[in-house]
């Protein structure tokens, strides 16, 4: 799966990919719900990219201390694009 892309999953919610990262071999993204017109909404959540018998899945990470700190990673991420913007 890559950045900048919409999947669908559970119970047909429509995702975008936002940014992504790997941590640990792991890879991550950061995802949030858009509607039917591509427009994002209000819920984002973190997925762990996983590959079962050569497909690809996304699982929400729930492990509170992985949240914090893929946030943390997200956040840094974005805070340097908005540098980059800046200069």
């Amino acid at each position: 799966m890559e950045k900048d892309t919409i999947v669908t999953l559970d119970e047909n919610d429509r995702w975008y990919l936002a940014e992504e990262t790997t941590q640990d071999g792991k890879k991550y993204f950061l995802a949030v719900i858009v509607d039917e017109n591509n427009e994002p909404g209000d819920i984002s959540k973190i997925y762990e990219e996983e590959k079962e018998n050569g497909e690809y899945y996304l699982t929400e990470v729930i492990d509170e201390k992985i949240l914090n700190y893929l946030t943390a990673v997200f956040i840094a991420k974005a805070n340097d694009k908005l540098d980059e913007i800046s200069n």
